[in-house]
């Protein structure tokens, strides 16, 4: 029982140090802007991030951090909504523009 017990430790030691080593800082940056565009066959502005809608998927694996910087080109406030991203440290970032989101 003690050696599978040892081994156990040593195999948490082990996928620990692997999985925060393969960890990486991921940087995207995203410009929102509009253009003239028909995606139901009426041309008309929509909203675009970096030329997408929807914007562009941005990749994580667990583990990860992620740096993200937002150019707004638009010619209003506007704000974005992070799903599946946790937002620790910095609430403020998530949530309803003008109550627990600034909007730039």
């Amino acid at each position: 029982m003690f050696i599978h017990q040892t081994s156990y430790v040593i195999w948490l030691a082990l996928t620990s140090f692997v999985s925060h080593s393969n960890a990486a800082l991921r940087t995207y940056n995203l410009t929102v802007h509009s253009d003239v565009r028909a995606p139901d066959g009426v041309s008309r502005e929509v909203y675009l991030i970096n030329g997408l809608q929807p914007g562009p998927l941005i990749e994580a694996d667990e583990g990860d951090s992620l740096e993200i910087f937002v150019k707004n080109d638009l010619p209003v406030d506007t704000s974005l909504h992070w799903h599946g991203i946790l937002q620790r440290g910095s609430p403020d970032m998530d949530g309803v523009p003008g109550v627990t989101q600034v909007s730039y």
